[in-house]
């Protein structure tokens, strides 16, 4: 959305992460790096066991808000999952730590086997201009279903495409179906989902330890 708003508004628009309960905020600075903001509160990532994640590794956000003195919520699990940057920022802010990436909603984030995950997938469908609209499904640990709305008859071309771009580049090895619908489903409340993980939520937790044999 950045190229658009760019050129919509002739000025460069600068994200914030945060949440409604107010114990989290990052904001990103000129050189495009989302730095965390302690003073609003105290931010975790942590893995699958609990422990604090590595830089670059993703895991659960655990915050503690610093800012809400009727109710303070300490280590509270705010659903999202985030990663520590693995380098400091060039902008020089070094106390104000760094994230690397929000990598989303755990129900919502798609799980390799050797526990790589992501949300990230706006990337998918560039330079595809037959596909009006995208869905990634996983339906098991190794199973990907990508469910397209195309202009016209998706070519052979393009669903390996789809598939090197999701497997090869992204989650490692795993079967991808790539499937042609009239259209994708809203939500009640009209929402559109890209991303649907159908889990359970222990097999993603099992899978963000490194525990491959989980299925």
């Amino acid at each position: 959305m950045r190229p658009t708003l760019c050129e919509a508004f002739r000025a460069r628009p600068y994200e914030e992460f945060g949440a409604v309960e107010n114990c989290v905020l990052a904001t990103e600075c000129e050189r495009g790096r989302l730095h965390v903001n302690p003073d609003f509160g105290i931010l975790e990532i942590l893995d699958g066991a609990g422990r604090p994640a590595p830089p670059g590794q993703p895991g659960r956000m655990v915050c503690t808000g610093l800012a809400n003195r009727t109710q303070p919520l300490i280590r509270y699990e705010i659903g999202d999952m985030g990663a520590w940057s693995t380098e400091p920022c060039p902008c020089g802010r070094s106390h104000l730590p760094v994230l690397e990436q929000i990598v989303g909603r755990l129900e919502d984030v798609i799980i390799g086997r050797d526990g790589r995950a992501t949300v990230r997938f706006h990337g998918l469908f560039i330079n595809l201009p037959n596909v009006l609209e995208g869905q990634v499904i996983q339906e098991e640990l190794d199973r990907i279903r990508v469910r397209v709305v195309p202009r016209a008859e998706l070519s052979a071309a393009e669903v390996e495409t789809i598939r090197r771009r999701l497997a090869d580049e992204r989650l490692g090895p795993m079967h991808v179906e790539v499937e042609a619908v009239p259209h994708i489903e809203r939500t009640e409340r009209g929402k559109f989902r890209a991303v649907i993980n159908r889990l359970p939520r222990e097999v993603i937790e099992r899978a963000l330890r490194g525990e491959n044999s989980a299925s």
